[in-house]
């Protein structure tokens, strides 16, 4: 289980002011409110100021000042007008007029501080509900609301930038200022630490030109907020999401009764509950509402109601590669490891091609919906000068390489491309206009767990994932479980790995600088077997332990190679076609490998390793066979398919194949649920 921390953290970045002249400076929030509700008007206005903003409340008034004078100069030269709805204040004329002049002049941010009915030319308008805050400055509720007043007061440090001239702003966000991490304690079996970034940091107006404009010292420090989040372990430190509300979280852990699922946590309570029905669940995404949660499980497509209830499925997906839920309630997402991205309604039917792989290209993966609901990001898979995070489009038109990447990019609603670069959680502005990155790329945070380790909401939060957890370690231990000893070293971008018959080495796939290899583990000794600048995944030893096939992108799908294990020679293709090929199994005697095509509708082949090389089907149906396995006699290949509607094993008896080999299901037998 993953022991990986996440860490709740806050930051703003705003002009600070020791103090604040009413009547010459220009506030960046009015402070709008019933004079019975003075009490909490005090808990907003500290709370605005701990945060660094500067604001205006009659408190302030200095003595002799015109009132109505004052404050009307304050209302509406104010950046946000924050107005405080409660039984009272909806009865006010004062409290109604600033309201529709903070309407009209587009400042108005509107909370209720008690329940009640809203003027109705307001009701129409967003309001934050914080009926329960108590002035607690890390409330989960009170961050999200401070993340909506500050883009108001950016857009506005903005248009006054532009009325006095200056140069157009370029918004840039400073490296986050992490506090220490906390001293580490032995954890449970049954929680983890998650150490989540929610950061209103690149909710960023703020022209560092024009802020430089106008003064000669650089600003302050940022303040940040943290909030440690505790849950029960996981296995999938990477699948999490954040509501686009900014209200709850949705992640993938395993609780006191062993199963995996979908659990649900408001970030206003300090409790998180299993979602029923969502057993399995893997890479769990959200509703543009925030009222329902999409899931790949036991091989299908799925959808929840966050308050629950029965899960519906949309969509056959064998592999979880990302989704993501478009305002028309168009769903892009990735059914497969290799392949194209489809669409589907967000209430099933028809699943239909969005992308489609161009030469070089291995995959497309994790999508995500720019706010336009049309144009999205996705990942592309493929030789190193293609892969990279790209820009398309539903309507069908050739995509836009944005960067080169190792890892799937993230819209954030300021204009920002949020991806991680050798374990560097980075940002960096997008000009979507123009379709590029625009200025320098920015730190966020280090050592994150996963290269999808991060969340965002639209209400500008950054929830990521980062620790210790990075590491692995291969760990020979018994089939009782007990640990016999380690192989290699502690390394963060190792996979699949593969014990030679023998037992004495392991084959891996590891990334070193951005390209995927296989290398050999032999006791305390690393070599590397290949060195294309395509990436290698899947090794499989000969029996004899003389030679490792392995899975390639060199020719841009995913074909099948050989290697003597020693490393001498050059690698031989041995099968090549349109899809990607993943070898899986080699019979004892040397003779025959075992294939799958990789793709929804995945099949199993063989192909002869001392006789014709010609692939020849093993298991051709409408079905999805995958991982097929020889038996140690070769006399039986268990498989795993969905012929049930869900993933099951199934055994076959393995007849050598012959040219007019055909393929039916008659006599496979089910072996396991």
């Amino acid at each position: 289980m993953s022991n990986a921390g996440w860490r709740y953290s806050t930051s703003w970045m705003h002009r600070r002011r020791n103090e604040f002249d009413v009547s010459s400076a220009t506030p960046d929030i009015f402070l709008s409110y019933s004079r019975d509700d003075q009490a909490a008007a005090r808990h907003f206005a500290e709370g605005f100021e701990r945060a660094g903003f500067s604001v205006w409340w009659d408190v302030t008034l200095n003595a002799g000042e015109d009132y109505d004078r004052a404050t009307e100069r304050a209302l509406r030269s104010a950046k946000a007008v924050v107005v405080l709805w409660s039984a009272k204040s909806v009865e006010s004329r004062w409290v109604r007029t600033e309201a529709t002049i903070a309407l009209q002049g587009k400042t108005l941010v509107p909370v209720t501080i008690e329940v009640c009915q809203r003027p109705i030319m307001f009701e129409l308008t967003q309001t934050a509900d914080l009926c329960h805050w108590s002035g607690d400055s890390s409330d989960a509720v009170w961050l999200t609301f401070l993340s909506d007043v500050q883009r108001f007061v950016q857009r506005g440090a903005a248009a006054t930038a532009a009325v006095q001239g200056s140069v157009a702003p370029v918004a840039v966000a400073s490296p986050v200022r992490r506090a220490p991490a906390p001293a580490k304690t032995a954890a449970s079996r049954s929680t983890s630490k998650l150490a989540w970034g929610l950061c209103a940091l690149f909710a960023v107006a703020l022209s560092i030109s024009t802020f430089q404009h106008l003064r000669e010292t650089p600003p302050p420090p940022h303040p940040e907020t943290r909030l440690d989040i505790v849950t029960p372990a996981t296995e999938a430190p990477a699948d999490f999401a954040l509501s686009p509300d900014g209200r709850q979280i949705v992640f993938v852990a395993t609780g006191d009764s062993g199963v995996s699922q979908l659990w649900l946590r408001s970030l206003s309570t300090t409790t998180a509950q299993p979602l029923a029905g969502t057993e399995g669940a893997v890479t769990p995404f959200w509703s543009p509402d925030s009222r329902s949660i999409g899931f790949f499980a036991t091989g299908s497509f799925m959808r929840i109601e966050a308050d629950g209830g029965v899960p519906q499925i949309l969509a056959p997906a064998s592999l979880s590669r990302g989704a993501s839920w478009g305002a028309d309630n168009t769903i892009v997402f990735a059914r497969s490891t290799l392949g194209n991205l489809v669409r589907v309604s967000a209430s099933g039917g028809e699943v239909t091609a969005v992308t489609t792989l161009a030469p070089q290209q291995q995959g497309h993966g994790y999508p995500y919906f720019l706010p336009d609901g049309r144009r999205f990001l996705f990942y592309v898979q493929g030789t190193p000068e293609i892969t990279g995070i790209y820009l398309g489009d539903l309507d069908g038109s050739a995509p836009v390489r944005l960067t080169p990447a190792d890892s799937a990019g993230v819209f954030h609603p300021d204009g920002w491309l949020l991806w991680v670069r050798a374990g560097t959680l980075t940002a960096q502005r997008l000009d979507l206009e123009q379709a590029t990155l625009t200025g320098d790329p920015l730190t966020l945070a280090d050592g994150m767990v996963n290269f999808r380790a991060f969340a965002v909401a639209t209400t500008g939060m950054i929830a990521y994932r980062s620790g210790a957890a990075t590491e692995q370690q291969l760990t020979w231990v018994d089939r009782a479980g007990t640990v016999l000893g380690t192989i290699g070293d502690r390394n963060s971008n190792m996979s699949l790995p593969r014990v030679s018959p023998d037992g004495r080495r392991v084959a891996v796939s590891r990334t070193v600088q951005g390209n995927t290899d296989l290398w050999l583990l032999d006791g305390a000794r690393t070599s590397r077997l290949t060195f294309d600048a395509a990436a290698d995944f899947y090794p499989l030893w000969s029996p004899d332990g003389s030679r490792i096939v392995f899975f390639s992108t060199r020719t841009g799908g995913g074909d099948i190679y050989q290697k003597l294990a020693s490393g001498a020679g050059t690698e031989e293709l041995l099968v090549g076609s349109d899809g990607s090929d993943i070898a899986t199994s080699w019979s004892a005697d040397g003779r025959f490998l075992l294939y799958f095509t990789a793709g929804t509708d995945a099949d199993l082949w063989v192909v002869s390793m001392a006789g014709d090389p010609t692939p020849t089907p093993f298991l051709q149906t409408a079905f999805r066979e995958v991982w097929g396995a020889f038996s140690p006699d070769s006399r039986w290949v268990a498989y795993q398919s969905n012929e049930s509607g869900r993933n099951e094993i199934y055994v076959r008896e393995f007849v050598p194949p012959s040219p007019e080999a055909t393929a039916d299901r008659s006599d496979a037998t089910e072996a396991t649920a």
